[in-house]
């Protein structure tokens, strides 16, 4: 079997490959003007791979952008972890009405130093379960290692730190 590939002249990228049949000429497969962009490639040559200098090469991976990575992070929320309060440990989420909610609930507690709805134990939904707050203290701790995470990742995302926050956060 003979491999060619259809190269684009700028940047050099391959477009498709083609395989014939060994001892088939190409241009009594092809129009002449398809033919001329082809060049004889291996096997493994893909489509996408980089032609230059007479060589074939994959191309280079391009990192994701800040911004991409903050938008992965959130969508997956923020794992909180705690050595001395280990029930806090959870999967939360930092975007849309869950995050909404637990912004609108820590500035009931922060105003009224007690739970909204005078509930003692305020049992959160969390993405990877069921987190039950016996203290307002407790709830405003992850609320601000939260907060914390998300002010890290938008940082990062405007290029003023060189890293993202760390994950899991770390409920001290």
């Amino acid at each position: 079997m003979q491999y060619f590939a259809d190269v684009q002249t700028t940047p050099g990228v391959v477009r498709e490959i083609v395989q014939i049949p060994d001892g088939i000429n190409l241009s009594d497969c092809f129009h002449g003007d398809f033919v001329s962009r082809l060049v004889p490639c291996a096997a493994d040559t893909k489509q996408g791979d980089i032609y230059s200098n007479g060589v074939f090469s994959a191309p280079a991976l391009v990192p994701p952008s800040r911004e991409s990575q903050m938008a992965e992070a959130f969508a997956a929320g923020c794992v909180v972890t705690s050595i001395t309060k280990p029930t806090l440990a959870s999967r939360y989420a930092v975007l849309g009405d869950p995050w909404q909610r637990m912004r609108d609930e820590a500035q009931y507690v922060a105003t009224f130093q007690a739970f909204s709805g005078g509930v003692i134990i305020l049992e959160w939904t969390t993405l990877s379960g069921v987190v039950d707050f016996n203290s307002t203290a407790d709830f405003l701790s992850v609320v601000r290692v939260l907060g914390d995470w998300i002010t890290g990742w938008i940082r990062y995302s405007a290029e003023q730190t060189n890293n993202p926050p760390a994950s899991p956060a770390e409920l001290i």
